[in-house]
């Protein structure tokens, strides 16, 4: 009666991913990602497990790099200006069985192999 109703999930998938960088830490990893939105405004950007658990499955773990958009248009502008960045971190023990990580786009993906 009185919980709020669930929260509808309006987030899209970034334009392109630019840059997928993978630093080291001493508790396990920091995975730094760098895309363009199709449009100026993007908000609320955050890189989702596909799987919320975070298991690899063959060696790789996979994110969706998710932005929202203000419901109103909002111009295109430069690529400066639609520029957007996030993080995510790792664990050593979630680390352990990965490989590859992988962060999809709506136009592309990228991935980066642990040394």
């Amino acid at each position: 009666m009185f919980s709020k109703p669930e929260e509808v999930d309006t987030s899209v998938l970034i334009g392109t991913i630019s840059e997928l960088r993978i630093e080291r830490t001493l508790s396990g990893a920091i995975v730094h990602v760098t895309g363009v939105a199709d449009r100026q405004g993007a908000y609320r950007a955050e890189l989702r497990p596909e799987d919320p658990d975070l298991l690899a499955t063959d060696g790789v773990l996979s994110f969706a790099f998710r932005v929202r958009y203000p419901v109103d248009p909002t111009p295109i502008g430069s690529t400066a200006t639609r520029t957007v960045y996030e993080a995510f971190s790792l664990s050593s023990g979630t680390l352990q069985n990965v490989r590859t990580i992988r962060v999809t786009g709506a136009q592309n993906s990228m991935q980066a192999n642990r040394r």
